[in-house]
């Protein structure tokens, strides 16, 4: 189950070529800490990171729309998005919360493959708003 998760981070990335900073910096500290302690600093730090790059992006998109119309629309997928989010951190958290430091892992590496995937899809809808000028 984690190499599938691992596979789900690296995806989006591999496709565009390199690997994202993020999921390398996040690889190579898993690579430097071996004990749960260090794995769940290196995934907060991720998760940390994705969050930062989704912010970035929602709010270089909401400056780049004009339309009151568009910026309600894209405010509201927002806010769907994030109650998506939480009750999949809920359930996360509910089928995953057993003994053993992977289902911590398993849980960490599950919210940042959600955040990831918005931060990236915001990106894309931002790049392509860029080019549309």
């Amino acid at each position: 189950m984690t190499i599938l998760l691992a596979g789900a981070l690296n995806c989006s990335a591999q496709k565009q070529g390199d690997q994202d900073p993020i999921d390398k910096a996040y690889e190579n500290c898993k690579l430097e800490h071996s004990d749960a302690a260090g794995i769940a600093n290196c995934a907060f730090e991720a998760y940390k990171h994705w969050d930062s790059e989704l912010n970035k992006y929602y709010n270089r998109i909401l400056k780049s729309l004009k339309k009151q119309g568009d910026i309600g629309s894209f405010k509201n997928a927002q806010k769907a998005w994030v109650a998506f989010r939480d009750a999949e951190f809920t359930a996360y958290n509910g089928m995953f919360n057993r003994p053993g430091d992977q289902w911590a892992t398993i849980r960490a590496e599950n919210r940042i493959a959600i955040v990831r995937a918005r931060a990236l899809q915001l990106r894309s809808y931002s790049d392509s708003l860029q080019r549309k000028r």
